[in-house]
């Protein structure tokens, strides 16, 4: 389904740029040069996520097995995981459907 969403999409931009002037191969150029824009920006948010993900639980595991064995207290950080979860989703669609 979301092939099918992606693809119309494709289609409406294409007939946008022929629409303002542009011919068909010079569409077919720009768009492939948008996805592969796309592309780029999704691996950044994909790895960056996995990084804040990663740098997040090392921090909470870390910190929890400190406390467990010497007492006191540790550190949670949702917000870095919750985040980096988010720009791993957010990533792997901007990877993917070139929307």
């Amino acid at each position: 389904m979301s092939d099918y969403i992606a693809q119309r999409v494709r289609e409406a931009r294409k007939a946008d740029l022929i629409r303002k002037g542009a011919s068909e191969e010079q569409a077919e150029k720009i768009l492939a040069r948008q996805d592969k824009s796309l592309r780029e920006t999704g691996r950044i948010f994909l790895v960056l996520g996995i990084i804040m993900l990663v740098i997040g639980l090392g921090v909470t595991i870390g910190t929890y097995a400190l406390a467990s064995a010497n007492g006191g207290v540790f550190i949670v950080t949702i917000g870095l995981i919750a985040t980096g979860a988010g720009n791993i989703v957010y990533g792997r669609s901007r990877m993917s459907s070139g929307l």
